[in-house]
């Protein structure tokens, strides 16, 4: 046992595979999101332009289906460097940890780090409900604002894009929000939820222009 390595465990994991259902988990919140942001877009511009031309909606939704699929290849990448990481982590201490059963290594890759303190100095290990909840809540926020900027660009407005975009850190929940500066261009204000959860990151950039 002691000549083993955590790569002589996970090198015929198929992470093919593995990235295959991912993509299926996360595809159709993605592409909710993204339609949201769009919409948000499209009133927007709609309450400001009476009267011009309506906007080219299957543009608009080609360019969304082509973000999707691009950040899909993205972020499934790296949740999978993370996944490998991680299962690196756990399976070395268990090698190097004697008297450590099978039974706490299944805890620890399920579960979390719980009370094993070595693992948690060196990064713990999310259990598999929180890594969800936190990719669903970041990832679900990103496509929403990547869909009210596209959606901007694809309309032809004189705009000036955000220099600082949410999320800015996992399980960022603020938003982007257009507003017609006194120059005559479109710029974003950084909206937060304004509540306690409100990270200090995040909270000093409310209602602040990022386009300048």
């Amino acid at each position: 046992m002691a000549d083993l390595t955590p790569d002589d465990f996970i090198d015929d994991w198929d992470w093919e595979d593995e990235e295959e259902r991912l993509r299926s988990a996360i595809d159709a919140d993605l592409r909710a999101a993204i339609r949201i942001g769009i919409l948000a877009a499209i009133v927007f511009w709609l309450l400001s332009h009476e009267g011009d031309v309506a906007p080219d909606m299957p543009t608009i939704e080609t360019a969304a289906a082509d973000w999707i699929e691009r950040y899909h290849f993205d972020l499934v990448r790296d949740l999978n460097d993370t996944t490998r990481k991680q299962l690196q982590d756990a399976l070395a201490l268990y090698l190097r940890t004697p008297g450590m059963t099978l039974d706490q290594l299944r805890d620890l890759l399920l579960q979390g780090a719980g009370s094993i303190p070595d693992l948690q100095v060196r990064g713990r290990v999310l259990s598999a409900a929180e890594r969800i909840e936190m990719i669903v809540t970041t990832e679900i926020n990103r496509a929403y604002n990547e869909g009210l900027l596209l959606a901007m660009r694809r309309l032809g407005v004189q705009m000036r894009e955000p220099h600082t975009k949410p999320p800015l850190h996992p399980r960022c929940r603020c938003g982007l929000q257009p507003f017609w500066h006194n120059d005559g261009t479109l710029h974003f204000l950084f909206i937060t939820q304004a509540d306690e959860r409100v990270c200090n990151q995040c909270g000093p950039l409310h209602r602040q222009d990022v386009s300048v």
